[in-house]
């Protein structure tokens, strides 16, 4: 029996580790798919077209040389290599702008449904100051491609850091919130726990209770035909006439 488990799981690593083997065609899928988003920025960053040019250029002919490989093995660690940079070098400035200005916008949005109790005014403001902020840059990146793409990492980081720091209040603002929600609803689930907890109790204990055996019982009694004094059942003499009971 152990023997044929042994087996069992043998085959099963076996199969799982063949499921997770690299391919040749699972990398040019996941080069497709990362090329595409690289391409993509475009339209989310005009100005940075010639940035995302430079690199599809250059991941294509790292690529291509890549596919030159003969032997297979040697060839699936050339593609992995190639894909393991791909989103690296002058273009990963442009994915830190990208989340950068989707967690602005998106804590800018979270803000704006908020009730008036729950945001303090000065909050108010930082929020009017970082959607200026996010849309001045918004304009900026959309705008006339760059000239110089050497210059284009130093500025990329330039827009995050005002982004960061544009956001900085709102984005504690927004997390306290959060919180705050986040403990509410906790509490609110705990005592609801808690009374269907008492409320299991309280069912178990009436569904389990016996009746009470230890009352003694009502001993029944007998009245004098004569006089209709009464007596414990059994007595045999009426005490207070004579008579026989």
């Amino acid at each position: 029996m152990k023997k044929i488990i042994n087996i069992t799981l043998s085959l099963f690593v076996t199969i799982l580790l063949a499921g997770c083997a690299a391919t040749v065609e699972g990398e040019q899928k996941s080069f497709d798919k990362a090329k595409a988003e690289i391409q993509g920025l475009s339209g989310l960053f005009n100005r940075y077209t010639p940035l995302v040019k430079v690199q599809v250029a250059d991941i294509n002919e790292k690529w291509a040389k890549a596919l030159e490989t003969v032997e297979e093995d040697a060839k699936i660690e050339a593609l992995e290599g190639v894909n393991d940079i791909v989103r690296l070098g002058s273009i990963k400035p442009l994915y830190d702008l990208k989340r950068s200005l989707a967690k602005v916008e998106s804590d800018i949005k979270f803000m704006r449904k908020r009730s008036t109790a729950e945001v303090q005014i000065s909050t108010l403001k930082e929020v009017d100051l970082s959607e200026a902020k996010l849309k001045e840059i918004q304009i900026l990146v959309a705008g006339t491609p760059i000239e110089n793409i050497a210059d284009a990492p130093m500025e990329i980081n330039g827009f995050i850091s005002q982004l960061n720091s544009a956001g900085k209040y709102v984005g504690i603002a927004v997390k306290q919130i959060k919180d705050k929600i986040a403990a509410e609803r906790k509490a609110k689930e705990k005592a609801k726990s808690e009374a269907r907890r008492k409320e299991n109790n309280s069912y178990s204990k009436k569904k389990t209770s016996k009746p009470n055996t230890n009352s003694e019982p009502v001993q029944k009694m007998i009245n004098c035909k004569y006089c209709k004094s009464s007596y414990p059942s059994g007595s045999s003499k009426c005490n207070s006439c004579g008579a026989k009971l």
